[in-house]
């Protein structure tokens, strides 16, 4: 009986995002070809075709002034969340106590410090990995680079329709992917 009823529930729940054409009511589903919803829904009312470029990977470089120290601050996203912080201490103003092969204390610039972190206060507040990059920006403000390492161009159409509900059905390379009012 459990069994039955939970395939029943499983079923019942497959179609629950499944749309309707807003010209006749005719239920179509995500990933429905551009013709298929043409054929189904008929010719809309009109189409708006445009390009969406969506950045997959970017790079933000910040410098920060910490304790008398300049900090290099590499920050990645991913789909347009931090992934990593790179810091990169250059301790170019700090001097370090070597001593060489004679045994003879040496003054020189010390090493930098590189580290990966998934969290830190390098811009006065916390931020930390997952954050997005428009939040990043209004906590450490403008970085002095900003690279877009790859993105993706997608093809997009939207049908408008006249009706009730959601009127315009939204096209992504050729299948149907959503729709909104």
């Amino acid at each position: 009986m459990k069994k039955i009823l939970l395939m029943i529930f499983f079923l019942a729940c497959t179609k629950t995002f499944a749309m309707s054409c807003p010209s006749n009511g005719t239920i179509i589903d995500t990933g429905y070809s551009e013709a298929q919803v043409l054929q189904l829904c008929g010719q809309p009312v009109s189409i708006n075709a445009y390009k969406a470029t969506t950045n997959l990977s970017e790079e933000l470089i910040y410098y920060k002034n910490i304790h008398g120290s300049n900090i290099k601050i590499t920050m990645l996203f991913s789909y347009g969340h931090l992934a990593n912080i790179n810091t990169l201490d250059a301790a170019s103003n700090q001097v370090c106590q070597l001593t060489n092969q004679s045994a003879n204390s040496v003054s020189a610039s010390c090493a930098s410090r590189e580290q990966n972190v998934s969290l830190s206060n390098v811009c006065g507040q916390i931020i930390q990995v997952g954050y997005g990059i428009g939040y990043i920006n209004s906590i450490c403000g403008n970085p002095a680079s900003q690279k877009v390492l790859s993105s993706v161009t997608d093809e997009m159409k939207e049908f408008t329709y006249t009706g009730p509900g959601p009127t315009v059905l939204v096209v992504k390379n050729g299948k149907l992917v959503d729709w909104k009012y």
